[in-house]
């Protein structure tokens, strides 16, 4: 089986079925609703007045003599405070640290988006919707920050946040979790996510998808666009249908490429 072949069966079973933890999905309905965006945030940090004003989706921040980040949607509020909202499926034992890189990351991005000093930092919060519980205790999230010993802040900035995807309860975060894990537009509690879910499962969203697939697709396919393949060779490892030899033969990376893009991406 070719590459182009692999490729169209994946692309057709995203489109078929499209959820918003998965990253093709994700991508799109949050290009089309900063709504959905704004719902998510302000539902993970309890925070109802939050102004969502821009949200930049596969936000590339490159490294200077180390790794650079894509954020999966970069997200800015009326106060300018930034977020950075990941989709995240796979296993979660080395999460902490990307996620504290990525918290990192999203400060220097906010030092170079204008900011002229330290006191101009803005606040920032890296949260990651995982499709299982990280520290297996049942809680809805968890959310970390710069402390003392005593539990005094060291500065309101930065902080993460892992939110539980397996988490169902008769609450607003429940609810989103339950939204977010499947694809049936009627049988979404969010006004939010049964429209997005609406424009997926229709003409324009299957376009877009397939198109993002196929940006994918043609980074693999360019020699030196080791990013585009990374990130194809990623999601066919969440899918985890596919052989290593299939992998190879679609991404044209190594298989020790191919293990460094599992690392990277954390998936299984």
């Amino acid at each position: 089986m070719n590459s182009r072949i692999i490729f169209e069966e994946m692309k057709r079973r995203v489109i078929a079925h499209p959820t918003l933890m998965d990253d093709v999905p994700f991508t799109v309905a949050i290009r089309h609703s900063m709504a959905l965006a704004e719902l998510i945030i302000r539902t993970v940090l309890s925070q109802d007045d939050l102004v969502v004003t821009d949200v930049r989706c596969q936000e590339k921040v490159p490294g200077i003599g180390h790794r650079g980040v894509v954020f999966d949607a970069l997200c800015f509020d009326s106060c300018g405070n930034m977020y950075d909202v990941e989709v995240q499926k796979g296993r979660f034992d080395d999460l902490p640290r990307r996620a504290a890189y990525y918290e990192a990351m999203l400060t220097v991005h906010s030092l170079d988006a204008g900011s002229h000093g330290y006191a101009d930092l803005p606040r920032r919060c890296v949260i990651f919707i995982c499709d299982g519980d990280v520290e297996m205790s049942g809680k809805a999230m968890y959310s970390y920050s710069f402390k003392s010993d005593d539990g005094r802040q060291l500065e309101e900035g930065g902080r993460i946040i892992f939110v539980n995807g397996e988490y169902r309860s008769d609450d607003a975060i429940g609810r989103l979790m339950a939204d977010m894990n499947q694809s049936d537009p009627e049988r979404a509690f969010n006004e939010e996510v049964r429209s997005t879910l609406d424009v997926l499962m229709g003409e324009e969203g299957a376009r877009d998808m397939s198109d993002e697939m196929e940006r994918l697709y043609n980074e693999a396919k360019t020699e030196g666009k080791v990013e585009g393949k990374t990130e194809l060779a990623a999601m066919m490892l969440k899918e985890g249908r596919y052989s290593l030899e299939e992998i190879l033969k679609m991404t044209g990376l190594s298989a020790e490429q191919v293990s460094e893009a599992a690392a990277k991406y954390a998936v299984k």
